[in-house]
This record gives structure tokens, sequence and C-alpha cells, in this order.
């Protein structure tokens, strides 16, 4: 995220993984750079990260958008790989060389995070 951002200025979000990011694009070729040369009215708020997932997702913007005048926000997904990694365990991410936040349906209508716990070697 841009730190010489504009917290007044009305923006727009964009929200997403390395495809948001830019990963492994020169900025100027990016989705938010391209976005910024259309709109001018509004500066871009790009909480792309490589590697999240929507649950990931909606904790970094809750996280950084509350410091912004945000007028818009614009998710970006790939639902093949994104959605079934919002139900991925610590165990299975952990895999894969990271860790990150779990989500389970509560009730079928709303979803509970769960947090891992680093275990503690003795």
């Amino acid at each position: 995220m841009n730190l010489s951002l504009d917290a007044n200025r009305p923006s727009v979000a964009i929200i997403g993984d390395s495809f948001v990011e830019g990963y492994c694009l020169p900025y100027k070729k990016s989705f938010a750079y391209l976005l910024g040369d259309l709109v001018k009215d509004k500066q871009i708020i790009n909480l792309g990260v490589n590697g999240y997932s929507p649950d990931q997702y909606l904790l970094y913007s809750r996280r950084h958008l509350k410091n912004f005048n945000v007028k818009d926000i614009i998710v970006a997904f790939f639902p093949y790989n994104d959605i079934p990694m919002v139900f991925r365990k610590y165990t299975e991410s952990q895999k894969l060389g990271y860790s990150k936040p779990y989500f389970e349906e509560n009730n079928f209508d709303t979803l509970q995070i769960f947090r891992w716990k680093k275990s503690r070697e003795k």
C-alpha cells in the first residue's frame, strides 16, 4: 500500500491478490496504475497482496480502509483458487509455507474466524 496517500481525498480501494497487486509487472502496467490513469478525481488505494484469499482481503481492508475517505471498492478474485482458500485450515496452509486465519460456517448463515496458534516447542 502506498503510504503517501491523502487520508481525506475521495478514494477507490482495490482489494485482491497478486492480480490486483500487479505481481511481476512493472507498476505502470498494473491494474491500480491503469485505473488511476482513468479516474482523475479519486486516488487509488491498492490493497492487493500476493497469495491472499477473500478472508484475508476482509481482514486487511478492515485494518486499512478506516483511515481513508473510500467512496468505491473493487474486489477482484479468481474463484478457482481464492474461494477454497477461505476454508483452508492452518495445518493445510502451513504445508504451502505460510499460515493464515481461517473461517468456518456458524449456523449456516455466518462465518466465524479462527486464528492459528503457534505451538510452543519445549
